[in-house]
C-alpha cells in the first residue's frame, strides 16, 4: 500500500507546487511565494525527487523551480558534490574552497550579498557528500549575523524541511566548499524607502538624503538638486558625465558664462572674441572700461563694455584701429595670449616657460603667441588637445574657454595669496 501511495503523494506535491510557478514581479512577491512554500512544507516529510535529484538537492531544486519556474539549477560535476559547472538560468555570486573551519570572514564576504530565494551548495567537512539549501533571510551584522536557510535535511530515515540558523563561523565549520547562485531573472525590490537623514540644498550646493529600504534593508543616497543643478539639468546638450561639466557648472555658478538659451548651452560651439572678453571682464567683476571707438561694436550691445575694458587695458586689440570683429572665432593660441596679458594686467608673475618640443605641432605656434603658449603650458592652463597635439590654431570651444579661464582664476588667486604672504612681516 505504501508503495502505491508514494507516487500519488509525490504527484500531488508537484501539482500543488506548480500552482506557485508564476514568476515574482518584485522581491515582495518572491518573499510571499517563499513564505507560502515554508508554510506548506515545514514540519513535513519529503521523500521525492526533482529534476533527477533526490533528498536535499531535489527539494532545493523543487523550491527553486516554484520560485522562478525554470526547473532545478543544474547537475553536479562528477565527484564534486557542492559544485554545479553550468547553473541553469543562474549566476554565480560567490564561491570559496580551501578555507579554515573558523574562517567566518570568508563566509561573510559571500553571504552578506545573499537574498531570499538564492541557491546555496556546500561540501560537508565530515561527510562524503554535500548539501543544498535555499536562502530564507540574511542577517548581515558582522559579529552576530548569519543565514537562515530553507532546506530538506535527511535525519535517520526521515527527511525534514526546516529553517535553521547558521553563524558565519558555523558555515565555515561545517563545509569545505560553498557556492552561492542567484536566478538571472531575480526581481528587483519594490523599495519602501525610509529617510535616515537629510541635508537641505542651498542655491549652489546640492542637498542629500540618506534612505534605507524597509523591505530589503539596503541604503541609498538621494541627491536633492539645488537651483544651480536644476539650471544645468535644463541644458539638453550638456552631458553631466563629460569632462567639461564641472567647468561649465562653476562658470554658470560664478556668472562667467550663460547658456545660449534656457535649454541649450552649446559647449562645443566656437567661442568668439566678444564672448571671450566678456567672460574675462566678468571674472574681474565687470570693471569700468571707458569709451571704445570700434565701428563694429554698438554702444548698447551685450559685449560693448567688456570690449572697451579689454581694449583699454591691452587684453585684446582690435583687428584694425576701427574694427574689433566681435563675432570672429578665437583660436586656442589667441586665448592663451589673452590670459597671458591678464596675468600682466593683474601684476602677477608670468615668467614661466615650457619647452613645447614634445608637441608634434609645436612649430605651428605663431610667433606672436609663442611666449603666451609656453607660459600657459608651463603653469598648467593648457595642454595637448589630443595626445601630443597642441592645436594652437584650432578654434577654442566655449567649454575649453570656461576651463582655461577658471584655471587662470584659480592660478591668479593662488599667486596673489603667495604674494601677499611674502609682504607680511617676518
Amino acid at each position: 500500500m505504501k508503495r502505491r501511495l508514494l507516487p500519488l503523494l509525490l504527484t500531488l506535491l508537484l501539482l500543488s507546487t506548480s500552482l506557485l510557478q508564476v514568476q515574482a514581479a518584485t522581491q515582495a512577491d518572491l518573499q510571499t511565494k517563499l513564505d507560502a512554500l515554508v508554510e506548506q512544507y515545514v514540519g513535513t516529510c519529503w521523500y521525492g525527487s526533482y529534476d533527477g535529484a533526490i533528498q536535499c538537492k531535489g527539494f532545493a531544486d523543487l523550491v527553486y523551480n516554484a520560485l522562478f519556474g525554470t526547473g532545478g539549477i543544474g547537475s553536479y560535476v562528477d565527484g564534486e558534490y557542492y559544485y554545479i559547472k553550468t547553473p541553469r538560468n543562474s549566476v554565480l555570486l560567490g564561491e570559496a574552497t580551501g578555507y579554515s573551519a573558523s574562517d567566518g570572514a570568508r563566509m561573510y564576504a559571500i553571504f552578506s550579498q545573499a537574498k531570499p530565494g538564492d541557491y546555496v551548495q556546500m561540501a560537508r567537512r565530515n561527510r562524503s557528500y554535500g548539501h543544498s539549501v535555499i536562502i530564507y533571510s540574511v542577517e548581515t551584522d558582522r559579529e552576530s549575523g548569519g543565514v537562515w536557510v530553507f532546506d530538506c535535511n535527511m535525519s535517520y530515515t526521515t527527511c525534514l524541511v526546516q529553517k535553521y540558523f547558521m553563524s558565519w563561523e558555523k558555515l565555515a565549520d561545517i563545509s569545505t566548499g560553498i557556492t552561492l547562485y542567484r536566478h538571472d531573472t531575480y526581481p528587483t525590490c519594490d523599495h519602501d524607502w525610509q529617510s535616515l537623514s537629510r541635508t537641505e540644498p542651498t542655491e549652489t550646493v546640492d542637498g542629500k538624503e540618506l534612505l534605507r529600504c524597509a523591505i530589503c534593508g539596503i541604503d541609498s543616497e538621494s541627491v536633492i538638486p539645488c537651483a544651480l543643478s536644476e539650471t544645468m539639468a535644463g541644458f539638453a546638450d550638456v552631458d553631466a558625465n563629460a569632462w567639461y561639466y564641472p567647468y561649465l557648472r562653476q562658470a554658470v555658478q560664478e556668472g562667467l558664462l550663460n547658456g545660449i538659451s534656457d535649454t541649450a548651452f552649446a559647449p562645443n560651439a566656437p567661442v568668439t572674441r566678444g564672448m571671450a572678453v566678456t567672460i574675462l571682464w566678468r571674472m574681474y567683476a565687470k570693471p569700468a572700461g571707458g569709451a571704445q571707438n570700434f565701428a563694429d561694436v554698438a554702444g548698447n550691445c551685450w559685449y560693448s563694455q567688456s570690449v572697451a575694458w579689454a581694449a583699454a587695458n591691452g587684453i585684446v586689440n582690435g583687428v584694425t584701429s576701427t574694427r574689433f570683429a566681435p563675432d570672429d572665432n578665437v583660436q586656442r593660441q589667441q586665448l592663451a595670449v589673452m590670459l597671458y596679458r591678464c596675468a600682466k594686467y593683474s601684476g602677477l608673475p608670468a615668467q614661466e616657460r615650457a619647452d613645447l618640443s614634445a608637441y608634434a605641432d609645436a612649430r605651428s605656434v605663431s610667433p606672436y603667441a609663442e611666449d603666451a603658449m609656453r607660459w600657459a603650458v608651463a603653469v598648467g592652463l593648457m595642454n595637448g588637445r589630443s595626445g601630443n597635439v597642441l592645436a594652437p590654431s584650432d578654434t577654442a570651444t566655449r567649454a575649453e574657454a570656461a576651463k582655461l579661464i577658471l584655471r587662470f582664476a584659480s592660478l591668479s588667486a593662488a599667486q596673489a595669496t603667495a604674494k601677499h604672504s611674502e609682504m607680511l612681516p617676518k
